[in-house]
Formats: structure tokens, C-alpha cells, sequence
């Protein structure tokens, strides 16, 4: 038994597309992606999953999230970086009466998290457990990693 890390492109058609973890490494790491995704958003699935000899057992987390691309096709790290820290300064509690605070906190995590559709997740346990069922579908999506709520303990 231990842990693996599995990466996933959220299609503009709904569909997902797993990517090895040493292409998504060498992304990250300045080599440029398919010039078909040059200057737009990823839609990115990062899911850690319970392996047992390679064979996944269980969805441990499951992040969404978004990552631009430049026009060079090259992850716009600078981007990510600002938005980040922008989302770090908001960090802390918000004065429920200071809406201006809560709507800009929304917004920073609107601009870096997204939430796949039940078609996404479906699809997404069909990859990582073949013939997932009902229960292990609801814990899908207990596993997906929303603002404002921290991982469960397990």
C-alpha cells in the first residue's frame, strides 16, 4: 500500500484527458505544452490516490484548478504566482459586515479553483477504478478540495 499522484485535463467538451506525471513535471518546469493549448486556461485535476502495486484503491484528494498558458504554450508561472499571493494576503478571517472583503476572496479562489460536473467525476473514477461504485462516486466527491474547507482527518 502506499500514495500516488495522478494528473487530469478537464476538456472544453466536458471529457478528461489523464497526462503521465513526468509530461505535467516538465511543464511546470518551462517546457512548452501542444500548440493547441497555447494561450488558454488548464483545467487541471491533481488526485492523490491510496495504490496498492500500482492499482488504485481509493481517491484520497482531489484538487481542481486552473493554470494559464502563454502564448508560447509555456505555463504562465508569473500569473500564478501573483494570484497566489494575492489569495495568501487574503488569507485570515473576513468581517461578515465588509461584503467588499468577502466578494474579493470569492473571487480569488473563482480565478485559481473550478468544480467538475457529475460528468467529469463519473469520468474521473472510471479512469482511476474501472468500475467505480455508487458509494465509491459520493466519496469523489467528498474528496474534491473546495475554499474554506480543510482536508478531512484520516
Amino acid at each position: 500500500m502506499g500514495y500516488g499522484l495522478r494528473w487530469f485535463i478537464a476538456e472544453d467538451d466536458g471529457t478528461i484527458t489523464r497526462v503521465a506525471a513526468a509530461t505535467c513535471e516538465r511543464w511546470f518546469d518551462g517546457e512548452a505544452l501542444p500548440a493547441a493549448r497555447a494561450g488558454r486556461d488548464l483545467k487541471l485535476l491533481e488526485v492523490v490516490v491510496d495504490v496498492d502495486r500500482h492499482h488504485v484503491v481509493g481517491v484520497l484528494r482531489i484538487l481542481p484548478f486552473r493554470q494559464g498558458v502563454r502564448e508560447d504554450g509555456r505555463l504562465d508561472v508569473s500569473a500564478a504566482t501573483r494570484l497566489a499571493m494575492k489569495r495568501v494576503d487574503l488569507l485570515g478571517p473576513v468581517d461578515p459586515s465588509d461584503a467588499a472583503a468577502q466578494i474579493e476572496r470569492l473571487e480569488a479562489d473563482a480565478n485559481y479553483f473550478w468544480w467538475p460536473t457529475d460528468g467529469q467525476l463519473r469520468a474521473l473514477g472510471t479512469a482511476l477504478l474501472k468500475r467505480p461504485t455508487s458509494l465509491q462516486l459520493v466519496d469523489l466527491w467528498a474528496a474534491v478540495v473546495t475554499p474554506g474547507r480543510g482536508l478531512p482527518d484520516r
